[in-house]
């Protein structure tokens, strides 16, 4: 492993690891919980197992069927496993343990519950159960395992993009605060966190005196992958100078794309645009960026940018911006009169 005394890289490291043990370990435990809930012998071999006080090798040995042998692979596989995953699985086991000489779980009637594969497998629309004091039934408590609860996401964090734009002196710094708009913040935490920005991305789209748009892959198979709208957050805060937002279709389309105001928008409240964050560093840069259509406020053809990706777009808009790295940072103070 390459060493490395950069505060910010090793800040950025740890908050990985710390992310990554959280992540993979919770979505085990709520899988594990509605197999159980859903299965009374199931449940009632495993506690029987714990009260036997857990031999070494455990007996029940659960083999879910799914979709694909590949498509639940909270540890990875191959050469690149997680080296974590036998802490990861001793640790649920403990838990799991914990939770079943304690517990008893009783599935909330009328859910959906939706796989949903993005940085990890997780429900859709979360897991309700209700749970009670095992042995001592007069002793009730509530439990909703919500997908904001299993998975924690930051109260406010920083994204850094270093573009390509000339005689740029600052990367574009945004604070993200989710109490601004706290799903569409989170689901931007997920993006920046994946794959997405791992290739150049274009700014496709630069309307002067209004906004400036990005948030489609230079790889087209990352489009196809986030190509999954997210509900709509109320709209809070005002779409003023330098505030950020998704661009929509309509309601309920957010998917990637994202603006920044160039000027005071704010009749784009009332349409539904709630702003999740604000440009800290860089709004000059931002206005720097090179317009690749003057005179079409549409921008680029965006449908093929994103089926045709990176090399469609250097051919036919060679002198384009990109962003060239985007990156999670958690300095930089949101201005004071926000």
């Amino acid at each position: 492993m390459k060493r490395t005394d950069n505060a910010e890289e090793i800040k950025d490291q740890a908050l990985t690891l710390f992310l990554t043990g959280h992540e993979t370990t919770s979505n085990l435990m709520t899988w594990i919980i509605y197999v159980l809930m859903s299965n009374a012998q199931l449940l009632q071999i495993c506690r029987e197992e714990v009260d036997r006080v857990l031999p070494n090798e455990p007996i029940t040995s659960l083999k879910p069927k799914l979709i694909h042998p590949f498509y639940y692979l909270p540890f990875g596989a191959g050469s690149r496993t997680c080296i974590g995953q036998n802490f990861a699985l001793l640790e649920a086991k403990v838990i799991l343990a914990m939770l079943l000489q304690r517990c008893n779980f009783e599935l909330e009637p009328g859910q959906k519950i939706l796989p949903e594969s993005r940085l990890t497998l997780r429900p859709k629309y979360g897991l309700h159960a209700k749970v009670t004091k095992h042995y001592l039934l007069f002793i009730v408590v509530s439990l909703v395992i919500v997908s904001d609860f299993v998975h924690s996401y930051p109260a406010t964090y920083c994204i850094r993009f270093d573009t390509d734009v000339k005689g740029a002196s600052n990367p574009i710094i945004i604070n993200i605060t989710q109490k601004w708009a706290p799903i569409g913040a989170n689901h931007l935490f997920e993006v920046i966190s994946s794959k997405f920005y791992a290739v150049p991305s274009a700014f496709f789209r630069v309307v002067p005196k209004f906004v400036v748009q990005f948030g489609i892959s230079g790889d087209p198979q990352q489009n196809i992958i986030w190509n999954k709208p997210i509900v709509d957050d109320p709209v809070l805060m005002s779409n003023t100078v330098g505030t950020l937002s998704y661009a929509t279709a309509g309601p309920n389309t957010r998917t990637t794309q994202l603006f920044i105001n160039y000027v005071n928008n704010s009749r784009l409240d009332s349409l539904g645009f709630a702003p999740l964050g604000i440009v800290t560093t860089g709004l000059d840069t931002a206005n720097g960026i090179f317009n690749p259509t003057p005179g079409d406020p549409n921008g680029v053809d965006q449908d093929k940018y994103s089926t045709q990706g990176n090399a469609w777009i250097r051919i036919n808009y060679p002198q384009i911006n990109f962003i060239t790295k985007a990156s999670i940072t958690y300095d930089c103070p949101v201005p004071s009169n926000y």
